[in-house]
């Protein structure tokens, strides 16, 4: 991921954010109260969310009452949780095709990824070639 720096943590958080909103929103209200009782805030670095997403993201925040930085730090919080119960029980998560989907996906860094990628691929083309 050396050539994509900066892209991967942003994709971790929309990743997150995605798995949160594909459950149901039945209880977060009560995991955002235990939350802000169990835990310091912490800074979320500015990500580019997509339109789509951000507009879900913002519904869902409007629909529980609070702001959405909120449920950004609620959606890594139950990601990393995730993972960690995952591991403990014998089962890790390997999100390693997830990330890089996401990074493809972030409409941000699509079509920087693309265009590298594709210079890889012809690189990787003329090395066989000679």
């Amino acid at each position: 991921m050396s050539n994509t720096r900066g892209q991967g943590p942003g994709a971790v958080v929309r990743l997150a954010i995605r798995r949160m909103l594909a459950e149901s929103p039945d209880g977060l209200g009560e995991l955002l109260t235990a939350r802000r009782q169990t835990q310091p805030s912490m800074v979320i670095a500015p990500v580019h969310l997509g339109d789509d997403l951000a507009a879900q993201l913002t519904e869902l925040a409007r629909t529980l009452g609070v702001h959405r930085a909120e449920l950004i730090r609620l959606a890594c919080d139950k990601l990393l949780t995730d993972i960690a119960i995952g591991r403990l029980n014998g089962s890790p998560i390997d999100l390693t095709e997830d990330v890089i989907s996401e990074a493809y996906l972030g409409e941000a860094n699509r079509d920087t990824l693309i265009r590298r990628h594709q210079q890889r691929r012809n690189r990787a083309t003329e090395e066989l070639a000679e």
